[in-house]
């Protein structure tokens, strides 16, 4: 891998065969904004290398400078090269995001019975995408899975949003949470399904666009070769008149999801200063009079439930926060198009309120807003979901495999050797994984018969099988012994985190590869009863 100083000595014929070859393109997201970045670092912590291969890397300069000592060359592999795929994330990963998102976007939303739903052939097409990544069996399962493997996954970023941090926030939900620990109780009855679909999905849609938008944009220009037109010195960054216009409407339309903040912050107010939690917290309250002999003033809009803050706990601190963060003025030019870009001095000009707001301070506004919504949310619905997983302890469970403790493989097919004991694997996802006093839980089936061989899960997932001769053996071992041993492996998907952490990789019922993290074993016996019922199935 040859050291690059310098953006134009990239080997772009080189790097776009690599791209044809492996039929995707910058695995990264914003990679070659960082690739830019770091050639012009004065610190030089870290370099940039491209690999014969073609591969562009970003290594830390310690690192690149242990590899030139240990592979004893200044041309160093990249991590594909050297077997180091690990420390990386699946492009195939990104491709399966993409076609999840897309269908999650149809989702449906019943309001009367407050659920979320999909047409069955979505939600097929939902799991099929989901395997290997999360838990995919059902709704809530679902939403569980996804809501815990997005968090890992944007933790895999360099540029995380999730290093950016609200104390004051974290102070807010605390202090609620000390008054009234049963807090998450009454969330949950005043929690609607549009608000709780949002917290799991609407910000990390909101944060999946930008990093689209922004890699689009880096990665078309990277892969173009020109240089003036990804960057120049005297101006930064270049934009075009499409690029502010998106960014605008991306910047109004997160301001409108200002009520799936609001409410629960409002709420968390509440229940600090003694009040309920409700359902729409900005009806119980009003405004103080503009005048002393005014009335209190009803809360009509996005600015009125700002300056309502001002005057509840913390609301010294609270109420700049939100007024720094919520440019209602600017969203209002982006919603009654009264604004003009000028491109030369790099402005939103507003012809409505005669303000103008920088490109970089429209940038600054939507990183400080996704931020903040991401980082309440993230903080919020962690919380909830460590109060639901003594009740998903059972959940999560991707796929079994009926095997043996001592198995030999004869034509394709197991078989239990010297008579050995049958063997029950159960598949959980590492975030349903339940431990009580520091011992893992181990979720423990029951087995039984209607037209097939059911192994079915308390409050949770069901697998039937045939009653064919490989299944008749496995449960005849299970007679002879009158118990059978229960694997438990808890998987994880192939994420750099959960790699440097797996004990093995292997495909699991049809699955991609998963990572196994931890191998759980317990003998169940079973009841005479059960065994009696299981002998007159098959007849032995």
């Amino acid at each position: 891998m040859v050291k690059i100083n310098k953006i134009e000595e990239i080997d772009h014929e080189r790097l776009n065969a690599l791209f044809k070859r492996r039929g995707r393109k910058i695995t990264i997201p914003l990679f070659t904004k960082k690739v830019l970045e770091t050639l012009e670092a004065a610190d030089k912590k870290y370099e940039v290398h491209q690999c014969k291969c073609g591969e562009v890397m970003i290594f830390r300069t310690d690192y690149a400078d242990y590899l030139r000592k240990q592979l004893n060359t200044e041309d160093i592999p990249c991590n594909s090269c050297l077997e180091l795929s690990d420390l990386d994330i699946p492009g195939q990963i990104f491709v399966n995001l993409s076609n999840i998102l897309k269908i999650m976007e149809r989702r449906k939303i019943d309001k009367n019975q407050q659920r979320i739903y999909y047409t069955d052939k979505d939600f097929e097409q939902l799991k099929k995408e989901g395997r290997g990544l999360f838990a995919t069996t059902s709704i809530d399962e679902f939403y569980f899975g996804f809501h815990n493997f997005s968090n890992a996954f944007f933790d895999e970023f360099p540029e995380k949003e999730s290093l950016v941090c609200y104390p004051l926030i974290l102070e807010i939900m605390e202090s609620a949470i000390k008054i009234n620990p049963n807090i998450f109780k009454e969330f949950e009855k005043t929690a609607d399904a549009e608000g709780l679909d949002a917290a799991s999905l609407n910000t990390y849609l909101v944060r999946k666009s930008r990093i689209d938008f922004s890699s689009k944009i880096s990665d078309e220009k990277f892969l173009k070769s020109e240089i003036s037109d990804f960057h120049s010195s005297e101006t930064g960054t270049s934009y075009s008149k499409l690029d502010i216009k998106l960014k605008m409407t991306e910047y109004k339309d997160l301001v409108e999801q200002h009520k799936y903040f609001f409410n629960p912050l409002l709420n968390l107010i509440n229940i600090i200063e003694g009040r309920e939690f409700v359902s729409n917290p900005f009806d119980k309250l009003k405004l103080p009079p503009r005048r002393p002999e005014g009335k209190e003033l009803r809360i009509k809009g996005l600015r009125d439930k700002i300056e309502l803050f001002k005057y509840h706990y913390f609301g010294d601190k609270l109420y700049p926060l939100l007024s720094d963060i919520f440019d209602t003025k600017l969203r209002n030019d982006e919603a009654h198009n009264t604004y003009e870009i000028d491109i030369e001095r790099r402005v939103v000009r507003s012809t409505k309120y005669k303000k103008e707001t920088s490109f970089e301070e429209l940038d600054e506004k939507i990183d400080k807003i996704s931020s903040l919504y991401s980082f309440f949310t993230n903080n919020w619905t962690k919380r909830y979901f460590e109060t639901q997983k003594p009740l998903m302890k059972n959940l999560g469970i991707e796929e079994i495999s009926l095997g043996y403790v001592d198995p030999v493989l004869i034509d394709g097919k197991l078989f239990p050797n010297n008579n050995c004991m049958s063997e029950l694997g159960i598949y959980q996802y590492w975030d349903f994984a339940y431990y009580e006093n520091e011992k893992r839980w181990i979720p423990i089936p029951e087995l039984s018969f209607n037209k097939e061989f059911k192994i079915s899960f308390e409050n949770g997932n069901t697998f039937d099988y045939e009653l064919d001769s490989d299944v008749e053996l496995w449960l005849g071992q299970l007679i002879l012994y009158g118990a059978y041993n229960l694997s438990l492996y808890t998987i994880a998907p192939a994420l750099p985190t959960f790699n440097t952490k797996s004990i093995a990789k292997i495909p699991v019922g049809g699955m991609p590869e998963v990572n196994i993290l931890e191998v759980k074993e317990k003998v169940i016996e079973l009841p005479k009863k059960s065994i009696k019922d299981i002998s007159e199935k098959i007849n032995l």
